[in-house]
């Protein structure tokens, strides 16, 4: 089968198509991939951001398809049309297997594109949301979301604003200001070098009960400057770069919480796992504009989908279409 793989680490450039053998039908779940998303983790593991990967690594973390081979008492089927998401490496291939506590049943209204398109950004959501940040429903104050027209910034902001939060949403382009505006936040340019002064001013003089960064190194002194008293800074991403170690003092000064999930902890109960995936499918149905602008490049054009990843211009999710759905 054609797999995805680095045998160095670098530019797009240094992915090729290699021709290896098919996973072994034994202790694992084997999945025809339909479809296949792509993350910055994708991103990260390629330029050698990430330490302790062995090469050559074939690349992607998320993907929806059906069941090819099914270990006997595994609970699954030939057949079954699933998905899975930071439970597994290796998506961008023609087959892959997981282990059957890592994967989720599509519901019957959920193509496998949208589940390939969804299922990472949901779960991720679910987690800062549900799990770290604990936000209950008819919850007040602000929240400011880094990096909010990128997809898992439009499912935080999605959750946030259904629970009667308040939220600032950092963007870099008019458009996706444009769009997030349209779903009731309240944008700013995160190319602003004073966007820390324009959100306290935004919040009335207030500080924010939780922050939400994505960017790190670059933004972390800003995201702290902009926390209320008790509030919550959860970092769940480094595009600008790992963030340093925070002085305790400095927490101490509000009583502040800092948080660093990562989403693989999160997922290795299979049945938070489900409840995750349960709220992804049931956001994504109620609103279908979650996905919005998602595009997906054959498998052959992978590199072409990495240097649009790393462009930072398109909104919506990238995906690669590897044996497609009927």
């Amino acid at each position: 089968m054609q797999a995805a793989r680095i045998h160095q680490h670098g530019t797009p450039d240094v992915i090729v198509l290699d021709d290896v053998p098919a996973p072994a039908q034994d202790r694992h779940v084997v999945i025809d991939v339909a479809y296949a998303g792509i993350n910055y983790v994708d991103a990260y593991q390629r330029t050698g951001r990430y330490p302790g990967i062995v090469l050559p690594l074939t690349l992607g973390i998320e993907a929806a398809g059906r069941v090819a081979y099914a270990p006997p008492d595994s609970g699954w089927r030939t057949g079954e049309r699933v998905a899975f998401a930071a439970t597994a490496q290796g998506a961008h291939a023609e087959q892959v297997a997981v282990p059957a506590e890592g994967l989720v049943r599509l519901p019957e209204r959920v193509a496998l594109r949208e589940a390939a398109a969804t299922l990472e950004h949901g779960l991720t959501a679910y987690m800062l949301f549900h799990r770290v940040a604990r936000i209950a429903q008819g919850s007040h104050g602000w929240a400011i979301v880094h990096a909010g027209g990128g997809g898992v910034g439009r499912w935080l902001i999605h959750a946030l604003l259904l629970h009667g939060v308040d939220v600032i949403a950092l963007a870099s382009t008019t458009a996706k200001r444009a769009a997030l505006a349209q779903m009731g936040a309240l944008p700013l340019d995160s190319t602003d070098p004073a966007w820390p002064d324009l959100a306290q001013e935004r919040m009335g003089g207030l500080r924010a009960q939780w922050v939400f960064d994505s960017v790190g190194a670059a933004t972390v002194d800003g995201s702290l400057s902009c926390l209320a008293e008790c509030g919550h800074l959860i970092v769940y991403g480094a595009a600008s770069g790992q963030v340093p170690p925070i002085d305790a003092a400095r927490l101490m000064q509000r009583s502040a919480t800092f948080s660093r999930p990562v989403l693989p902890h999160y997922l290795r109960n299979p049945q938070q796992l489900a409840l995750g995936a349960d709220w992804t499918f049931a956001a994504l149905l109620a609103r279908p504009a979650l996905m919005d602008g998602a595009t997906a490049f054959p498998l052959a054009e992978i590199h072409a989908a990495h240097h649009s990843l790393e462009s930072r211009q398109r909104q919506g999710k990238l995906l690669l279409e590897v044996g497609g759905e009927p």
